[in-house]
């Protein structure tokens, strides 16, 4: 680039989308976002769920049987830890409650909660 000029269209695209892809690995939540706002599917892996799905989002858009595929691999302390930070649990309900027994917990709740939140609007 020559004195004076500025950067080309294509030259400004490729400064733009590397930002994007640069956020997109650093915040798997925002890689998330912006593949479901273009329209694609998302695969997250077991490591991510836990920080990336919301359990009442998925409730509202999500089959039950989808739900809880995504949530299936995550391990009996993941399952408890979506289910207090998300308020649909406390540290009491879920005391001595196996891997099955929260993920389904997890499942009525969430679609509970996010049926009544449907249903006030």
């Amino acid at each position: 680039m020559e004195d004076g000029e500025g950067l080309s269209a294509v030259d400004y695209l490729d400064q733009a989308f590397e930002v994007i892809r640069e956020e997109a690995r650093d915040n798997p939540a925002f890689a998330a976002r912006m593949v479901k706002a273009l329209g694609g599917e998302v695969v997250f892996p077991n490591s991510a769920k836990r920080d990336i799905l919301n359990p009442l989002s998925v409730a509202a858009s999500e089959t039950e049987t989808a739900m809880r595929n995504l949530y299936s691999g995550l391990s009996a302390a993941e399952l408890r830890g979506v289910l207090r930070e998300h308020n649909l649990a406390s540290s009491v309900d879920v005391r001595g409650l196996a891997g099955p027994d929260l993920l389904d917990m997890l499942v009525r709740r969430a679609r509970e909660k996010a049926a009544e939140r449907m249903s006030t609007r």
